[in-house]
């Protein structure tokens, strides 16, 4: 079987690409963890309206945003 998603290998590194500029945080695992529920309302939100992330970018693909749930719901592997 897989490994489970972990934040190190496959969090982290669209968190690097997608929202560090901004938020510097988004690259600590606990910080990532504890705004996860905010992280997911904020790149599910159309292209445009408030809120969106990331802001003046380009959305986060559909694999990406399932990639973040998954490591949501299978634990938060470090």
């Amino acid at each position: 079987s897989a490994p489970p998603t972990s934040f190190s290998v496959d969090v982290k590194p669209i968190m690097q690409a997608n929202c560090a500029s901004c938020h510097g945080w988004s690259t600590d695992y606990q910080q990532v963890r504890n705004k996860v529920d905010q992280v997911l309302d904020r790149i599910q939100r159309p292209s445009g309206t408030a809120g969106f992330m990331p802001q003046g970018g380009n959305p986060l693909t559909t694999q990406q945003i399932a990639l973040i749930q998954k490591w949501k719901d299978e634990g938060f592997a470090q």
